[in-house]
């Protein structure tokens, strides 16, 4: 397989113009990031993910208009910056606010909606470990299991 032209580079902040070659398939497709936001966002949000670069803030907010378009389903890559519909707010949150803020209430959520959401092993583990310190007694046996309950 060719090596990319543009690899993604993880100090740089990207602006319109910057090109950026991502693996569609099995070779690599190489475009300006205003192309990438209009044909393919999904594949440049994974790759911003995967990666940990910067847009642009304009280009920020051009991906995450974009990225509402698309089924939840195909982002769950996203983790916890995945917006999620969440009780008691009335608009789609990132999944890290009540992650951080209101780790009984997301646990319980979490279990009714796991194919929303893919959480990372530590993620999980610290969820779990964090429920436990708080409410215990709504952890699931498996997740007892874990800490040594």
């Amino acid at each position: 397989m060719k090596k990319p032209s543009f690899p993604p580079q993880s100090d740089q902040l990207y602006s319109v113009n910057h090109r950026l070659s991502i693996l569609i398939g099995n070779s690599y497709e190489t475009k300006r990031i205003d192309e990438w936001l209009t044909d393919d966002p999904l594949s440049l949000a994974k790759v911003r993910h995967k990666h940990k670069f910067e847009l642009e803030p304009h280009l920020n907010r051009l991906l995450f208009e974009r990225l509402r378009r698309i089924p939840n389903e195909k982002k769950q890559f996203l983790g916890l910056e995945l917006n999620i519909n969440f009780p008691g707010y009335s608009d789609p949150i990132p999944a890290s606010v009540p992650y951080n803020r209101y780790p009984v209430k997301f646990y319980k959520w979490w279990i009714d909606n796991q194919d929303e959401i893919t959480l990372s092993f530590k993620e999980r583990l610290t969820l779990i470990n964090e429920v436990n310190m708080l409410d215990s007694t709504v952890l699931l046996p498996k997740h007892q299991a874990l800490m040594g309950g």
